[in-house]
């Protein structure tokens, strides 16, 4: 099921963001986007080695996007 609110990490992201602007916002999104990332990557290769093999293959096939969108947030100028 779908959370119905955020998760306690994304609302203290989210005020921490709120009190932010300009170039110190840019900075805080591209740090919290790579982070964000490679936590999910680490994840989703433990599922795709550790996890049944319908897990591992749905993890699997998600990581070249997840590790698509880590180069671009890592790209980013902040």
């Amino acid at each position: 099921s779908v959370p119905g609110s955020m998760m306690p990490e994304a609302r203290a992201e989210y005020a921490k963001l709120e009190g932010l602007h300009g170039r110190a916002f840019d900075r805080e999104v591209r740090r919290y986007m790579i982070r964000d990332h490679q936590e999910d990557i680490a994840k989703f290769e433990a599922q795709a080695r550790h996890g049944d093999r319908q897990t591992a293959a749905l993890a699997r096939a998600q990581l070249p996007t997840l590790r698509k969108h880590l180069r671009i947030a890592e790209s980013l100028r902040a």
